[in-house]
């Protein structure tokens, strides 16, 4: 049995060229000379218009063993976000937004690991005593419309709508109150429309200091405290499963 994996790279707000290695059973590309190599590069063409990978004909379960794909950084002036989700739910992966690295600690037969790497150019520090907060919106396989609710200072509940698979969206709040006396924060994305499941949830202090979580099963963020100068960009990730093929139905006869 086989299996697929799909890397994606966006870039919201330019082009970039981005570097990645690889480990493991059949994760090698031909290098310009046709030599199989264990490293690829992904060239955006323009902001938000996404490229990707494909490594198909894996083989899956434990003789697959393990696989990990990762993003050589630092990339100068380039933040980086990455969230990796199952598509059948029966594959084991870890991801850090840190080190750029997806670790696919077990292939599932017939099954899609997708892990999708967004680099956005590094804004501008905030002024002193306020902090941004960026909710980004990645949906895979469809489009659609996704709404948010939001508690504590500054925040106000808020839809992101995207128009092609792959696409890239954002929400952000600027010129926050910053420090303990703001309190906490959270946003929680409700309602999903039939079909979707978030795959994803991560986020990242760009300039450091600030103390968040995440929780997937509830779709929530937490920021508990958003540190002067720093912007936390957090990313919801939302699948959308291709369409069964038709079940053929299966006639018994019997004859005596």
């Amino acid at each position: 049995k086989c299996g697929t994996s799909n890397i994606r790279k966006a870039t919201p707000s330019r082009t970039g060229a981005f570097k990645c290695t690889t480990t493991g059973a059949g994760m090698i590309v031909p290098n310009a000379a046709g030599a199989p190599v264990n490293s690829f590069s992904l060239i955006t063409p323009g902001p938000n218009v996404p490229v990707a990978r494909s490594f198909t004909g894996l083989v899956a379960g434990f003789m697959g063993g393990m696989r990990t794909i990762q993003e050589i950084i630092p990339i100068p002036n380039w933040n980086l976000s990455l969230s990796c989700y199952s598509t059948n739910g029966t594959s084991s992966i870890n991801s850090s937004s840190i080190n750029g690295m997806a670790i696919i600690n077990y292939l599932g037969s017939g099954d899609i690991v997708n892990c999708v790497y967004i680099n956005s150019i590094i804004p501008p520090q905030p002024p002193v005593g306020t902090g941004i907060i960026t909710i980004t919106k990645v949906t895979n396989g469809g489009f659609g419309g996704f709404n948010f609710t939001t508690t504590g200072s500054g925040l106000s509940n808020f839809s992101i709508t995207t128009t092609a698979s792959n696409q890239i969206q954002s929400q952000t709040f600027a010129g926050l109150l910053a420090g303990s006396t703001a309190g906490s924060r959270t946003i929680q994305e409700t309602g999903l429309p039939s079909g979707w499941s978030l795959t994803g949830l991560s986020c990242n202090s760009l300039y450091g200091g600030s103390a968040f979580s995440t929780n997937i099963i509830n779709k929530t963020v937490t920021i508990s405290y958003l540190a002067s100068g720093d912007i936390v960009n957090c990313v919801y990730t939302n699948y959308f499963p291709p369409p069964q093929p038709p079940t053929t139905p299966l006639t018994i006869t019997k004859n005596t």
